[in-house]
Parts: C-alpha cells; structure tokens; sequence
C-alpha cells in the first residue's frame, strides 16, 4: 500500500508540474506571440517609411533629370542654330574657302583609299613623269635660291667694304 501511495503522490506530482509547466509555456508563448507581433508592426511601419522617402526621393531626381533634359536641349538647339548661323555666314564671306576645304577633303579621303592594280598601272607612267618634273623645279628652284643668295653675299659683302673704307 506504501507503494501506491508513493506512486499515487509522485503521479500527483508530475500532474502538478506539468500543468504548471503548461501554464508557464504558454505565458511565455503569449509573451513571444506579443513581441512578434509588435516587431512584425515596427518592421512594416518602417518599410513603408522607407518606401515613401524612396518614391519621394526618385520622384524628386526624375523632376531634376527632366529639368536638366529640357535645359541642355534648348542649349544644344541654340548652339546648333548659332553654329548653322556661322557657318552659313562664313560660307557667303568665303566661298573659296570653303571649296578648298571640300577639295582637300576630297584629296585626303581619295588618299586614304587604297589604289587598285588598274589605277597603279594606268598611273604609273603619269606618277612617274610627275615626280621627274617635280624633281627639275625642285632643283631650278634650289638653283635660283642659290643664286640669288650668292648674289646678295656679294652685294653685302662690297656694302661692308664700302661702308668700313
């Protein structure tokens, strides 16, 4: 009988301790449940923070990036007209210019192209004769310089004799 009553009290035992187990988890489970529930609030009370300064901060750059946009295009349209403006005036001042220009355009995109075998052939004669009639005004050209500064040698040469005499 001592050992029902000992099973008996530690069965009691446990009931109580289990209940009052129960009863602890579930302050403690309403507890949690509180505070998850106050972080979960603070959590969307800040996301919603931060997505209206977001949205309020892009709506502010796309006002500024607009702004700009319409700035440097009314810029660039003003220096176009500005630019067409000159040009066309320089054009009525000096139109030989601007022919020469275009000429030596033409010259430059001419050289950069490369020559095909029937342009080297049907100009090599011609090329050939150019460059020996170049070759004799180079060397009458040198001729007469060296003529012309032997003379005035000489002519300053008697000029300093005259003037030390």
């Amino acid at each position: 009988m001592n050992e029902l009553k000992d099973t008996t009290t530690t069965a009691m035992d446990h009931t109580w301790e289990n209940n009052h187990a129960t009863e602890n988890s579930t302050g403690v489970m309403d507890k949690v449940s509180e505070r998850s529930k106050a972080a979960k609030a603070k959590i969307s009370e800040t996301a919603a923070d931060i997505t209206e300064r977001t949205r309020s901060q892009i709506d502010t750059a796309s006002a500024k990036a607009k702004e700009t946009y319409v700035e440097a295009r009314e810029r660039v349209g003003a220096a176009s007209r500005n630019a067409q403006s000159n040009v066309k005036s320089s054009f009525e001042k000096h139109p030989l210019a601007f022919l020469g220009g275009a000429v030596a355009a033409g010259i430059l995109i001419g050289m950069a192209i490369p020559n095909s075998r029937k342009e080297t052939g049907a100009l090599a004669d011609t090329v050939s004769k150019l460059r020996n009639k170049a070759k004799a005004a180079k060397d009458e050209a040198l001729a007469t310089a060296q003529e012309a500064a032997d003379a005035t040698s000489e002519k300053v040469e008697e000029h300093y004799k005259q003037s030390t005499i």
